[in-house]
């Protein structure tokens, strides 16, 4: 997987309206992502085609456009100059999203507390729900994403309170809309997450990974062999 520096994002925030002075880089993972001023902060994200194709991007952009119209709390994509919600540069794609403010939420933090799980569960299902009115393109079946509450839930399995949490989010989700039926194999999801995420670090690690990165993957190969209790 290709990645892009400074001078890729200055290309690529010409086709949008914004400064190019003020890109700062926040993080590089399966995209390079940097935040700008266009008279408020605003996200670019620059994406290798050969790991995401221009038709999965674009299938992601509608989606996301559809739960923005849909009243859906999320990082929206902005429109370019040229009025397309994804430009391609050589060998990468770029999008423009709206900043979502706000604050960091970790364990110990003041916000780490019972409202703020079950407003999780609340959102995670209002996005479900407008997935069932989506008829864009897809990537797969936007209104299966049940199992993505089995993967927000994977997050807090190390947490000590974690069934109380689990709990909440499960109550928020309910307020708007059932568990789906998937909810029974949650087990199955959440062992094939843990293959997606080994299998994607070893690609993004690539033949010669650092000590750091040899550490990662023999933590995951090792969780891999762990049998799945929870939740």
């Amino acid at each position: 997987m290709k990645h892009f520096g400074i001078e890729t994002a200055r290309t690529a925030l010409t086709r949008w309206d914004g400064d190019p002075a003020t890109l700062e880089h926040l993080a590089t993972s399966g995209n390079d992502v940097y935040r700008f001023h266009a008279g408020e902060p605003r996200i670019l994200r620059i994406t290798d085609r050969a790991y995401r194709t221009f038709a999965e991007q674009g299938a992601e952009m509608a989606f996301l456009r559809h739960l923005d119209d849909r009243g859906v709390r999320v990082a929206a994509p902005l429109p370019s100059r040229a009025g397309e919600l994804l430009e391609t540069l050589d060998d990468c794609s770029a999008c423009v999203l709206s900043w979502a403010p706000g604050v960091r939420v970790d364990p110990g933090s003041p916000d780490w507390d019972l409202p703020f799980f079950r407003e999780w569960g609340r959102n995670l299902a209002e996005i479900h729900l407008a997935a069932q009115s989506y008829t864009g393109p897809g990537r797969w079946e936007w209104w299966e994403e049940g199992l993505l509450a089995v993967i927000s839930l994977s997050t807090l399995r190390r947490q000590a309170e974690r069934d109380r949490h689990r709990d909440a989010i499960l109550a928020g989700y309910q307020e708007v809309l059932a568990l789906p039926e998937i909810w029974a194999e949650r087990w199955r999801f959440l062992r094939l997450r843990i293959h997606y995420v080994y299998l994607s670090r070893l690609e993004m690690f690539g033949s010669q990974p650092s000590a750091e990165q040899k550490s990662i993957l023999t933590t995951l190969r090792q969780t891999l062999r762990e049998p799945i209790v929870w939740p």
